[in-house]
């Protein structure tokens, strides 16, 4: 079983990436009473699993191959077990959110300082005690992970909270909410000299395919059913397109759901969060097939409205992509002090402009929350600004012809289709408070703030930008996956940003790590105490981890059906071009 012991394989913070956010690695005891059941079920000894055409059967089946994915198959295999990883995505871009996060990870040598910091983040939320203290102890196991189990030496670590002069921004991120519990004794590392570089997906995906003897690896193989005993209730398989065929898959010990959320699924993101213009950041493959296959066999769902917005300006802000392009954001603060301000359909500023947001979260009445956007949002300038902006580069190359110039606010808000004289009233409220150094709405700062001078005037519509969603099935201390009964569903697990724990996300719990895309990861409450100071640099991410499992993963080596997988480079993202 290598060289941890059960408590370590079950609490060790393994995954850290965008993708990976919760517990790790699941794992299956023989002979519960679910297989008991099984085995008992049907006539003249026939069980459910003996009616089904199985074209295969694993020890254990991961449904995603991203940072928690890969994380989960590689502690299986370690413990003996053949494992089935699949992804619905083609050889080259799989990865999930993993493959576009900035690498970072969050560690500490402090268990108490961080289980008193989750809880401070969590704020009023209820999230089980248990859970809260395999984050803990798991952050304080990151490092040990990546170095004895995925062969990092020792000399590669960089933690960034002794050093970021090469990236001064990544000291926003340690910690992102400095003001809460313990957040001092929290580190930042990466596992090479720099960031966005996918030092760390690279890591994991070697050392799945290290591992080949026993991990097969699918690609372009979405599930899309679970097989669940009607009388134990238990997952014994998998349906599975595999590119194109139908395949049945059986799972002798456990199936691991680690496919991410549904930013990428319009209606979900509709539904559950209220938004119908948005983009994601990172993997286009994240479409919500694990919540519905969740709900298939019986689980709960939990922070179906949690979701993790870009960081840095505007609440996590893009401008408008095509539908199969990555988020395109918004980034520098310069562009917006100054005469700009940001309003909705309706012509009305709904946040205040100048601060950096953390992971999409702005500062409203003491706490740190997802903004609430409007069906529209326009970002409306003068002349003067456009000079600015021009200087900063805040439009980028291609998106020019998206801005709407007009000689006058009342022009400008026909072209936008804003009602008559509510954006000039709203330019004239802010053209008296840049005056008077005093914003009453949203206390943005006096430096920051000049007034509207002569025309043209200009304008260019912006969308909410996603790292993630936090949304998906119900997960306890051991992985499991939790029924509507509040009993655990056997032999389904789920790890990663699929049903974190987080209830409507801030941006720190462990499982994330810096990105271009800030994804996955995610964890984080929305409501979080802020400080009364104006908060000038604020995102900062969570770490990865994913081990935790369950039981024991034992298991006896069994035919495979599958051919092996060649390896591809993973593509690294762009942290000097964009902050996706």
């Amino acid at each position: 079983m290598g060289k941890y012991t059960r408590r370590q394989f079950i609490t060790s913070a393994g995954v850290g990436m965008a993708a990976v956010a919760g517990l790790g690695l699941a794992g299956c005891a023989p002979q519960t009473p679910a297989d008991k059941a099984m085995a008992n079920t049907g006539n003249g000894g026939t069980t459910f699993a003996d009616t089904i055409a199985w074209d295969g059967e694993y020890d254990v089946v991961v449904i995603g191959f991203g940072g928690a994915g890969a994380v989960s198959a590689c502690y299986a295999a370690d413990a003996g077990a053949k494992v089935l990883l699949i992804d619905k995505a083609p050889q080259g871009m799989e990865g999930g959110n993993t493959r576009f996060c900035g690498q970072i990870i969050l560690n500490s040598d402090d268990k108490e300082a961080m289980l008193a910091y989750n809880k401070a983040m969590a704020g009023d939320f209820a999230v089980d005690d248990e859970l809260m203290d395999v984050y803990a102890e798991g952050l304080t196991q990151t490092k040990t992970m990546l170095r004895d189990f995925f062969g990092v030496p020792e000399e590669n670590f960089l933690d960034w909270k002794e050093d970021s002069s090469a990236q001064p921004m990544i000291a926003m991120f340690i910690p992102e909410y400095p003001e809460l519990e313990g957040g001092e004794a929290l580190h930042v590392l990466t596992v090479s000299d720099n960031v966005c570089n996918s030092a760390l997906w690279k890591t994991y995906r070697n050392k799945v395919m290290s591992m080949s003897d026993n991990i097969d690896v699918w690609y372009m193989s979405p599930a899309t059913k679970l097989f669940q005993d009607p009388v134990s209730r238990a997952v014994i398989g998998v349906e599975i397109d595999k590119a194109g065929d139908t395949v049945n898959i059986r799972a002798k010990n456990g199936v691991i759901m680690t496919m991410g959320g549904f930013e990428n699924n319009k209606q979900m993101v509709e539904d559950f969060l209220g938004l119908t213009k948005s983009t994601p950041a990172g993997t286009l493959f994240n479409t919500g097939d694990g919540v519905k296959m969740a709900m298939g066999v019986g689980a709960d769902l939990w922070h179906m409205e949690a979701y993790e917005g870009n960081c840095f300006a505007l609440g996590g802000i893009s401008f408008v992509v095509n539908e199969d392009q990555h988020a395109k954001t918004f980034n520098d603060l310069r562009n917006l002090s100054g005469s700009v301000i940001v309003v909705g359909n309706g012509g009305e500023r709904y946040l205040r402009e100048d601060v950096y947001n953390r992971h999409g979260h702005v500062p409203s009445n003491g706490d740190w929350v997802n903004v609430k956007r409007p069906r529209n949002t326009y970002m409306v300038w003068d002349a003067a600004q456009n000079e600015a902006i021009a200087e900063y580069h805040g439009i980028p190359a291609g998106f020019e012809d998206q801005v709407v110039s007009a000689a006058t606010i009342a022009e400008l808000e026909s072209a936008l289709g804003i009602p008559a004289g509510k954006l000039e009233q709203t330019v004239t409220d802010f053209n008296k408070m840049a005056n008077d150094g005093y914003d009453p709405a949203f206390f943005r700062a006096a430096e920051t703030m000049r007034a509207f001078g002569e025309g043209p005037f200009y304008a260019i519509e912006m969308i909410q930008a996603f790292l993630n969603t936090q949304g998906g099935a119900r997960r306890n201390a051991r992985a499991e996956v939790v029924g509507t009964d509040g009993e655990p569903i056997p032999h389904l697990y789920s790890a990663g940003e699929f049903g974190g724990m987080t209830p409507t996300a801030a941006a720190t719990w462990p499982s994330a790590s810096f990105s271009a895309s800030w994804p996955a990861w995610a964890r984080r409450p929305r409501r979080i105490r802020c400080r009364r100071s104006p908060w000038a640099w604020p995102p900062r991410s969570s770490t990865p981890r994913a081990a935790a499992a369950t039981r024991s993963i034992l298991t006896r080596p069994r035919p495979r059906s599958s051919a092996r997988t060649s390896t591809s480079a993973p593509r690294p993202c762009a942290w000097a071009t964009s902050w996706r």
